[in-house]
């Protein structure tokens, strides 16, 4: 790509600088265009190592959760009207056997209310990690200066939805500065730019919306358990499950500033290498998708 007509002519003769004095630094790029420590690895690929891995660990469990459920919904619940049943063949000196019956029938009944309420809170903890995982992995899509590093446009070393790492604003001394692409008189921002950028502005909106609410029913749902009614705990339940809509949309929305990747300054396919912000993206949209899986099957 020609970035004489990005950036004046001066600015291809700028070549990144070390003070005097100072020694070659050892940073390398990855794969991804995440930059990495020759010798080390990045925390921020870490992060995301340890973020993959408790997705795919709450995965599991909410497929255990449902599965649970379900098992536990088939097995018959005993109630006073068998007791009943039971008495009208009996004979009178089966008394004392049928009030032992009764008795076992409300010990077990309290027991699977335990285990349900057990069961929900678990359910709203897995929810409740999911969202705040998301909403936060949304906000540093939006913020991060490396959401793609392009390698054939030598005035752009790192390239961000909000922010670059411009050549022409290059300190002297100082090689890895992001400057807003606002003040790049030079800059222009395309039509996939913008898609992106409005796209992870709506998804962190209305993602940030779900989590609050979220929170909101649970708090309720908490009062309600605590007071025993019954009426209002229904209603937040019903309430959580209605989610599963905007959490949806959250998901494909999260997907949208991928798009990004059809930007001028990637004009082919290997001309661009996926930066940070690309992967927190990845990774917003599986907590999110993770989320409406949620509030759709988990027993609450």
């Amino acid at each position: 790509m020609n970035t004489s007509s990005l950036y004046p002519e001066e600015v291809d003769a700028l070549e990144p600088t070390n003070p005097p004095g100072s020694q070659q630094s050892n940073v390398v790029s990855g794969p991804t265009g995440v930059e990495t420590v020759s010798g080390s690895v990045d925390w921020r690929v870490l992060c995301f190592f340890i973020l993959w891995v408790l997705g795919i660990i709450l995965l599991v469990l909410v497929v255990l959760q449902i599965l649970c459920h379900r098992r536990e919904k088939k097995e018959p619940r005993h109630d006073t009207t068998d007791a009943k049943n039971k008495n009208n063949n009996t004979v009178a000196g089966e008394t004392e056997d049928i009030e032992n019956f009764g008795d076992n029938t409300a010990v077990e009944n309290e027991h699977r209310r335990r285990n349900d309420g057990a069961s929900s809170w678990a359910s709203l903890a897995i929810l409740a990690f999911s969202m705040a995982v998301a909403c936060i992995l949304s906000i540093t899509t939006n913020s991060s200066c490396t959401f793609l590093t392009p390698t054939q446009v030598d005035a752009i070393s790192k390239l961000g939805l909000w922010k670059a790492d411009l050549l022409f604003f290059q300190d002297e001394y100082d090689t890895d500065i992001c400057y807003s692409t606002f003040r790049a008189p030079y800059y222009i921002a395309d039509r996939p730019q913008v898609v992106a950028r409005v796209t992870a502005v709506l998804a962190c909106v209305v993602g940030g919306i779900c989590m609050l609410s979220l929170l909101w029913t649970i708090a309720r749902s908490s009062s309600a358990m605590a007071t025993g009614d019954s009426d209002r705990l229904a209603r937040s339940k019903s309430q959580i499950r209605q989610l599963m809509w905007p959490l949806l949309l959250t998901t494909f929305i999260q997907l949208m500033p991928l798009c990004f990747l059809a930007t001028q300054y990637c004009p082919s396919s290997d001309s661009c290498s996926l930066g940070f912000g690309a992967v927190s993206a990845l990774t917003a949209t599986y907590f999110w998708l993770l989320s409406a899986i949620g509030v759709t099957y988990l027993p609450l």
